[in-house]
């Protein structure tokens, strides 16, 4: 495919496009994003001093009253936190106008900053609740007991998993051909991404906005955004869960790269959510699922399945709406209500079934959620709006401007008739 562009390109047009615009244009003010990242950093940083005040003033509260209120206090003080960093993290991203793929970086940083402070103070207030109240045999100070070192927190900060432990399995050493593999694999896929949406999704959408589109090329557009989707989709996969999550894991002596399983293989999606991403699902899982049904919903599973689909789908709606400006909610009704519904159709069919029916729907599913959301980026870019109002950004704008022409004259003939 490679080598059939870059000679149709010197053959028709006289000259080769290999593909880099969208890297230059999507990474641009990266040295920016990295800035505001050590700024995400540093914050982060200090939640470790914070519960260390929680549980040291907790330690000195003698009335049972009085450690109440100030647990209810360090509760709200964390999710006041938590606001402030997500709000201040979007906010910095708009003020900045980073492009696409930087804001997309900075915001899934911001995700994951979000969900590791999340676990790190969950996981260790059952710990500090219990030492809080006597000190150890070795007769520290309660608080020492309680609370893990600083480099175990700065540890869990850089290691590639969601999940809190005071120790982690290590390798004995850092294989760096291994490192240099799986980065030179990272800037590899990048740019492979970036000449599939130069070469495949860029002619289909970049005029979207300037003239009234037919039914039937609407159709065509979607329908040939299915190869590329799909592609962008596996590319993203071994780009972000492969190469990446093992290149940290190399270099941090991480010796736990079980980061997915054998999802091509899931027969239903609820063992593909399972499989999918390991390290996003474990989180949810201990975090959110099993805290709603022993905590919230007393038992009742179905509501916390509920919920875990609902959390994962609003950081990711999140992530695209502030990295593209607009709120196209594609990716929540997928997750939110396709997502729940496969779980429910797929889960008495036969495992051939089942699989094929889950790749069919990830091939199509990629396929229009990149249709759409490329149509409403190209045309904003082409029937720019005021954006005065929260409204411009709420109401897709590929509706309205140049939109789609309801009158496809499609004429359907039979196979056999030459004519």
């Amino acid at each position: 495919m490679f080598l059939n562009t870059v000679v149709h390109d010197f053959v028709d047009r006289g000259r080769i496009n290999l593909g880099f615009r969208p890297i230059v244009a999507g990474f641009g003010k990266f040295h920016i994003a990295l800035l505001l990242w050590s700024c995400m950093q540093i914050a982060t940083l200090c939640v470790y001093p914070s519960f260390c005040l929680w549980v040291f003033v907790r330690k000195d509260c003698k009335k049972n009253e009085s450690r109440k209120v100030w647990d209810i206090s360090s509760i709200f003080g964390l999710l006041f936190y938590q606001c402030t960093f997500v709000a201040f993290v979007i906010k910095a991203v708009l003020w900045l106008d980073l492009p696409p793929a930087s804001s997309v970086a900075v915001l899934m940083e911001m995700t994951r900053f979000v969900m590791k402070v999340h676990a790190f103070v969950r996981s260790n207030i059952p710990r500090a609740l219990e030492k809080t109240t006597k000190t150890s045999s070795e007769d520290k100070p309660a608080h020492a007991v309680a609370v893990p070192s600083f480099s175990k927190f700065i540890y869990f900060l850089f290691a590639p998993t969601l999940v809190y432990r005071d120790e982690y399995p290590r390798t004995k050493r850092i294989r760096w051909s291994i490192v240099f593999r799986h980065v030179l694999e990272v800037i590899g896929v990048i740019f492979y991404i970036s000449f599939i949406f130069e070469r495949f999704l860029t002619p289909l959408f970049d005029r979207f906005g300037h003239a009234e589109i037919s039914s039937g090329k609407f159709v065509l557009s979607l329908f040939g955004s299915v190869m590329p989707g799909s592609l962008s989709f596996l590319c993203g996969f071994y780009c972000l869960l492969h190469a990446w999550m093992n290149a940290s894991s190399e270099l941090l002596r991480f010796a736990d790269r079980l980061f997915y399983r054998d999802w091509w293989n899931a027969s239903s999606f609820a063992e593909y959510i399972r499989s999918w991403n390991v390290v996003v699902h474990d989180w949810l899982y201990t975090y959110i699922y099993k805290d709603a049904v022993e905590h919230v919903f007393k038992d009742c599973r179905f509501l916390a399945t509920v919920l875990v689909f609902t959390v994962s789908a609003i950081f990711h709606e999140v992530i695209l709406a502030f990295a593209f400006r607009f709120f196209f909610p594609v990716m929540f009704v997928q997750f939110e209500f396709m997502g729940l519904l496969l779980m429910f159709v797929t889960r008495n069919m036969s495992k051939d079934v089942g699989n094929i029916l889950l790749w069919l729907m990830l091939c199509i599913g990629n396929g229009i959620q990149l249709s759409l959301y490329n149509m409403e980026y190209y045309a904003r870019r082409n029937c720019p709006v005021s954006g005065e109002s929260l409204v411009d950004y709420l109401i897709p704008v590929s509706w309205s401007c140049n939109g789609i022409s309801h009158n496809p004259n499609w004429t359907i003939s039979a196979p056999w008739e030459l004519n």
